[in-house]
């Protein structure tokens, strides 16, 4: 398989997301998205419902002399996993029921799709990145096998959403991906936002949330979005690993924007590095092997990696396993309807953004949450208010920023966001 990573340029359709309002108004329904039997809901949100949180290329057995274990996945927090297409299907799957993970395979045989119950399924996906990887003229055919082979797989599982997963939105390639978007049963896309060559604006959570915005309109309110969120270097076209505060700040964009899954990409291993990519990993290693083939066809060399990747490599890993554990303890809010009727929020405009901080209102059993992410290059003071201007106690749901506790008389308050900074209030009756 060609490991194919989309490149992001000017996306179109910019003034999507530079009017969006500060407060959100998408989704009041509740955020469609796909619950663990598979099926896609919105409203009313089940119990259960939790963002999926998807680990790219997974591994399950023994290749090339190292063993890979899908419970390393589990244990990091991620709810299922896509499997690299170059080995056993039906054992892979197997494998992740047995870990108790669910699974996003990638072209089904009519035999497993027959089996998404026994399989933990979520999702079947198709074509991957067809707007890059295929000229415009071969866009029109590639649609018609996809509703062809959509139509066929519903016929064996008439549950499961059938999905092709996009690069990003980028100008030229505009027109073919509004078509792709609207196709599956989910919208998913690729926006690899942390790239030097950017000439753009350096805040990565920026882009996801334009392209993020773009999907979302796009398609009907009641179908689930995905982004697959950057966990990689390739320095040669210019990537470099996240941050821990940049990944987190990705996904929370991506959540408050409409997002209901987020899939990593990718885990580190001889996959990655045939294409010169650094993923992440409890335990990567150098070299996984000096003889080994060459997947992905470019004669080229896998990447060998330096102690300080490996160092980056795991503490990446580790960081996105507690961000996985923290959406587990935050388990349905960024799902619920959003409500535009309890709290407003403001801010200067900066860094051409007329609200450079978004922020997503949600309730549940009589607590008011509050999810913001700060867009801009710059550091944003915001105001807060409650529209009941009743006292409330105020508290912060966000352990890698700043702690507050306090009473607020009129509902009212301040705080200073950094760039990429994201907040999470909790509000209760005083």
């Amino acid at each position: 398989m060609v490991l194919a990573i989309g490149w992001l340029g000017g996306c179109s359709g910019i003034g999507e997301v530079y009017r969006a309002p500060a407060v959100q108004t998408h989704h009041s329904q509740g955020v469609p998205h796909i619950a663990d039997t598979g099926q896609v809901v919105q409203s009313p949100i089940p119990e259960g419902s939790r963002v999926q949180r998807v680990l790219y290329h997974a591994l399950a057995g023994r290749f090339h002399g190292r063993d890979y274990r899908l419970e390393s996945a589990r244990d990091a927090g991620f709810t299922a996993v896509h499997p690299w297409e170059g080995q056993d299907q039906e054992a892979f799957l197997n494998a992740a029921r047995k870990a108790g993970l669910a699974t996003v395979p990638h072209y089904p045989s009519d035999a497993i799709a027959a089996r998404g119950d026994e399989f933990g399924v979520l999702a079947w996906y198709l074509d991957e990145e067809p707007t890059l990887r295929f000229a415009r003229d071969a866009q029109p055919a590639l649609r018609r096998a996809f509703r062809e082979r959509r139509t066929e797989l519903k016929a064996l599982d008439p549950l499961r959403p059938v999905f092709a997963l996009l690069g990003p939105p980028l100008s030229r390639v505009r027109p073919q991906w509004d078509h792709w978007a609207a196709e599956g049963d989910l919208t998913a896309h690729d926006n690899y936002a942390v790239n030097e060559q950017l000439a753009q604006s350096t805040n990565p959570a920026r882009h996801v949330a334009r392209s993020v915005s773009i999907a979302r309109d796009l398609v009907p309110q009641d179908r689930p979005v995905w982004f697959v969120i950057q966990a990689f270097a390739s320095e040669d076209r210019g990537w470099t690993l996240p941050s821990a505060h940049e990944y987190r700040a990705m996904a929370m964009a991506a959540l408050i924007h409409g997002a209901s899954g987020i899939v990593t990409f990718a885990q580190d291993s001889f996959v990655t590095r045939d294409d010169g990519v650094l993923g992440i990993s409890p335990s990567p290693i150098a070299d996984y092997g000096k003889d080994l083939p060459d997947y992905n066809g470019d004669g080229k060399a896998h990447r060998i990696a330096t102690e300080d990747d490996l160092r980056e490599a795991v503490a990446l890993w580790e960081a996105v396993a507690d961000f996985n554990h923290y959406l587990t303890w935050l388990d349905a809010i960024p799902l619920l309807p959003n409500r535009t009727d309890l709290i407003a929020a403001s801010a200067p405009p900066t860094s051409g953004l007329d609200h450079p901080v978004r922020v997503a209102v949600k309730q549940k059993d009589g607590m008011i949450h509050v999810l913001a992410v700060n867009l801009s290059d710059q550091e944003v003071e915001v105001d807060f208010k409650a529209l009941a201007s009743v006292p409330m106690a105020l508290e912060s749901d966000w352990p890698y920023g700043p702690y507050r506790r306090e009473r607020l008389s009129d509902g009212a308050w301040r705080d200073t966001i950094e760039p990429t900074g994201v907040r999470v209030y909790r509000l209760t009756d005083d």
